[in-house]
């Protein structure tokens, strides 16, 4: 055979996200990897599969073809992950939840004697990779995750919706006031490497230009302790867990609202594990 179940995925993902970039997310993957694959699958075929141009990947009547054998093979695999799914792990309550790290040591973790007291024999397995694709393919139950746009091929329901806000340690607020309002010059703290695409960078381009000095993170949590240890400012989700203790800094911040998600695979449909860690969830932010 020339193409392999992980070509087509590789065609679904750009047929459906229409850039390099979006597809590697989609694909858990960097951009460079997509575009090196699509050469490759390229060569196998024989013609090209996409049309390129500034606006991103246009594909032709093949890849649209090829696309559609992909979506026909992961949806038979997750149709049988979900009977052996529903052999074991209904049965033997076991629950396997990807979420951000700082939902999950700020809003999880603290509450989960409540959990253990509402769901006793439930056994949860916890990762912070932000593998949506592995949720499609049953690798997890459930995802707990900031999105404005969840993907059209997963159920769930809106927990939350969250603006964000510029913070500091008060052991940076002198340092904070003292610019006046030049935000530009401070210290700041902002996502990084497999983060640098997230919404607050973006909306922090201006002011990082004349920035005094900027510490990257790939990790949203030690970003976060970062501020707590008073190394300058950084723009957080305003949700009560994340902002206690810190100081409120009042300067515009550009990115947009976004909504806190709980998404599951179709499959999984009426599972009562995944309602109740749901409610869960709804409960801890609501009482946080």
């Amino acid at each position: 055979m020339k193409l392999s179940s992980d070509d087509l995925m590789v065609v679904l993902a750009l047929c459906r996200e229409g850039t390099l970039e979006r597809a590697g997310q989609f694909l858990s993957r960097d951009a460079s990897s997509v575009f090196r694959a699509i050469k490759r699958i390229e060569a196998k075929v024989g013609s090209p599969l996409f049309e390129r141009s500034k606006a991103g990947f246009q594909p032709f009547p093949v890849a649209e073809e090829l696309a559609e054998k992909g979506r026909s093979i992961s949806a038979a695999l997750s149709e049988a992950d979900a009977i052996c799914s529903e052999i074991g792990d209904v049965q033997s309550g076991k629950l396997r939840v990807t979420t951000t790290d700082v939902l999950l040591e700020h809003v999880i973790l603290p509450n989960m004697g409540a959990l253990r007291q509402m769901m006793p024999q439930l056994s949860v397995q916890f990762s912070t990779s932000n593998q949506v694709m592995q949720l499609w393919e049953r690798g997890f139950d459930l995802a707990i995750r900031p999105s404005s746009n969840p993907p059209d091929q997963l159920l769930g329901q809106c927990l939350e919706r969250f603006g964000y806000v510029a913070v500091c340690a008060t052991d940076y607020e002198q340092s904070a006031q003292a610019q006046r309002g030049d935000f530009s010059k401070l210290n700041w703290l902002v996502p990084g490497g497999a983060l640098k695409q997230h919404p607050i960078r973006k909306g922090l381009a201006e002011q990082l230009k004349s920035a005094a000095s900027i510490l990257s993170f790939d990790s949203m949590n030690l970003m976060l302790e970062g501020v707590h240890l008073g190394l300058g400012v950084a723009v957080i989700p305003d949700l009560a867990p994340l902002t206690r203790g810190l100081v409120r800094l009042d300067m515009p911040v550009a990115q947009d609202s976004t909504e806190l998600w709980s998404l599951y695979h179709p499959s999984n449909r009426g599972n009562l594990l995944l309602q109740g860690f749901t409610k869960f969830v709804k409960t801890a932010l609501a009482e946080t």
